[in-house]
């Protein structure tokens, strides 16, 4: 990926015009015949990990997108596919209030103080992803604290999990994220396992059968460090 790039674009001509345009061809390695399971839930126990069972409201999912190709440029044909805020814009402020509402009365008090009420400023990541894009497996650098969210927008994801410990990847996973989906990470989860997507360009889901990838965009809300509030560089 490039540096990221924000800006404002021309004004859209729908809500989801992120996704109206053609994508570039994908640089990745061929779909093999027999792609692995995607799971719908983790089919192992992972502390700190949660994927809410209720998606974003539709309207909630229109108003981003709209927001998103407001304040940010991508141009997947360009490697401009990514989007940085250390001081969150309106939007991005609502939608971690909306969040905190949404997960209210799915998670205990320990997972939504982490998630919510920690003394950083706020930083936002926001990627776009064409078909059959992947990204390299990662833990959240340190400067980062406790406390992750994920939402999807677009085509549904499978992100893979695994543990830091080489000793334990046969625990390894793909968990399915659709469209409008929330993912919080803390603890365990945060720290001690790994999040990437394969690089391919369809899936076959637990439930749903094989499912090919569309236009996606992640967007992460996670809290900067003291004194990284002027951090000119962060990794996903």
């Amino acid at each position: 990926m490039r540096s990221p790039h924000s800006g404002t674009s021309s004004p859209p001509s729908s809500p989801d015009s992120l996704f109206d345009s053609p994508s570039p061809s994908p640089r990745h390695s061929p779909t093999p015949e027999s792609p692995p399971l995607v799971y719908r839930h983790p089919p192992v126990a992972v502390s700190g990990l949660h994927l809410s069972p209720t998606p974003l409201p539709e309207e909630l999912r229109s108003s981003l997108l709209a927001s998103i190709t407001e304040h940010c440029t991508f141009s997947p044909t360009e490697g401009i596919t990514q989007c940085m805020f250390f001081n969150l814009p309106p939007f991005l402020d609502s939608l971690a209030a909306h969040l905190r509402t949404h997960l209210a009365a799915e998670l205990p008090p320990s997972a939504i103080e982490a998630l919510f009420d920690q003394p950083h400023p706020r930083q936002s990541i926001l990627n776009a992803y064409v078909p059959g894009q992947g990204l390299h497996p990662h833990t959240d650098l340190a400067r980062f604290d406790e406390g992750v969210l994920l939402v999807s927008l677009g085509s549904g994801i499978p992100m893979r999990f695994a543990p830091v410990d080489p000793e334990r990847q046969a625990e390894a996973f793909e968990l399915w994220l659709e469209d409008r989906s929330v993912l919080a990470l803390w603890g365990e989860a945060r720290w001690e396992w790994t999040h990437g997507i394969v690089g391919r360009e369809e899936d076959v889901v637990e439930g749903y059968g094989r499912r090919l990838r569309g236009m996606r965009v992640g967007v992460t809300l996670r809290w900067l460090r003291d004194g990284n509030e002027v951090a000119q560089s962060a990794s996903t």
